[in-house]
């Protein structure tokens, strides 16, 4: 199963974000907390149960967005919840990646 959700507002949202830092959104998720484990591991647990995530941001939404198997609906829709509600920000995290990229 094919599966989009979209969530309205978008980079241009986010109070204090300097310029040229959008193109960094759709990276953020990759740096945060998801769920009390870092978000790379988190993904990984997922895609071993064939449920794919991929999060792209823009001016206007966020749209988060892959696949899983039908018997999968429960983890994708926890999966899902979990990214919305227990995800942390890791400003270290995502200031090194935004540096590394810049440098």
């Amino acid at each position: 199963m094919y599966y989009t959700l979209a969530l309205n507002g978008g980079y241009s949202n986010i109070k204090g974000l300097e310029h040229g830092e959008g193109a960094f959104m759709s990276d953020y998720i990759r740096s945060c907390h998801i769920a009390g484990l870092k978000a790379e591991t988190f993904m990984d647990i997922i895609a071993r149960e064939g449920v794919s995530m991929d999060v792209r941001v823009n001016l206007s939404n966020v749209m988060i967005g892959g696949h899983a198997p039908a018997d999968r609906m429960g983890l994708l829709l926890r999966s899902l919840l979990a990214l919305a509600n227990e995800r942390t920000r890791d400003d270290r995290e995502f200031g090194y990646y935004k540096e590394s990229l810049i440098s």
